[in-house]
């Protein structure tokens, strides 16, 4: 009886075994093999070493990417938590109409995001763009180097804002009186 124990165990996570060996390990171990290559997966394969990884910490665009990445993070992150935390402090109130406002809010969380990306994208068009027709000038939202990390920051925070708040909402509740 006691020999069975663990082929029963391993058996009953042998599943998740496979799926995290062929959708997390192996592609990640594929990707880096990949990249030891110049390869444009059509041709043929030049093997390169670690070169790609060299040029990659030579060139400039990496900590110029990081800095980019760290700021969007700084933006983004402490707006969706404090706009999150406020609208689940109204939320919890349950005043009239605030089921309507639950389902409002959760919509771009639970959205296609490449649905959301087109919607976005014709927002901010320079020229036939809502929000220009709406300022009643021509901006370069996306384009603008001082303008584009700002409206992809806005455009995340709205996305994931009534997340956070449906994990504030759900917290709040359980606090006792």
């Amino acid at each position: 009886m006691n020999a069975r124990r663990p082929l029963l165990g391993w058996l009953l996570i042998a599943p998740s075994l496979i799926g995290v060996t062929c959708f997390l390990i192996l592609p990640v171990v594929l990707a880096f093999v990949v990249s030891l290559f110049r390869w444009d997966l059509l041709g043929t394969r030049k093997f390169l070493g670690l070169d790609n990884y060299i040029s990659l910490l030579s060139d400039g665009a990496l900590a110029n990417s990081l800095l980019v990445t760290a700021i969007f993070t700084l933006i983004s992150v402490p707006v969706s938590l404090a706009i999150g935390l406020v609208l689940a402090t109204q939320l919890v109130r349950a005043l009239p109409g605030s089921a309507i406002v639950r389902v409002i809010v959760v919509i771009p969380w639970v959205c296609a995001p490449l649905a959301l990306g087109v919607v976005w994208k014709w927002i901010f068009q320079p020229s036939v763009g809502a929000l220009n027709q709406i300022l009643g000038v021509r901006i370069e939202w996306l384009t603008d180097p001082s303008l584009a990390l700002p409206a992809v920051a806005f455009v995340a925070i709205w996305q994931n804002v009534g997340y956070i708040s449906l994990f504030f909402q759900a917290g709040l509740t359980r606090i006792p009186g």
